[in-house]
């Protein structure tokens, strides 16, 4: 996931304009988008989506201001500068281990936090 991460705000820089990396609750996937993507581009994208682990789920993700995901899908935009909205994702596993991902908005890494941190309890 985080070389997604990295991966979808380097692409954003690099072509400038926005990507977004979304995310479907219900099959653990994840990929990338664009919109420079044909309609079948799109498609194909979701279909090589990457996948979780079996025993690992996206609990949630989080962004500063209060939007609050759960279920469904989620994207998170980079911006042609690459720039994103801070940000946290958690991710849990089925022997009770969690993570936090923090995204923040102007640096090109990505902090990974043992424990589900609280977004107001993260540096962004």
């Amino acid at each position: 996931m985080t070389a997604a991460i990295k991966e979808s705000r380097y692409q954003a820089v690099k072509n400038n304009q926005e990507y977004f990396l979304e995310f479907d609750f219900e099959s653990k996937k994840f990929w990338t988008d664009s919109p420079s993507l044909s309609d079948e581009e799109r498609a194909l994208a979701k279909k090589k989506s990457f996948s979780l682990p079996s025993d690992v789920q996206v609990i949630d993700i989080v962004f500063k201001g209060g939007e609050y995901k759960t279920s469904g899908e989620a994207s998170i935009r980079f911006s042609k500068k690459g720039y994103v909205i801070p940000a946290v994702i958690h991710l849990g596993s089925d022997d009770g281990r969690k993570f936090t991902f923090v995204l923040s908005p102007f640096l090109g890494s990505v902090n990974i936090l043992e424990n589900y941190i609280q977004i107001g309890d993260v540096k962004l």
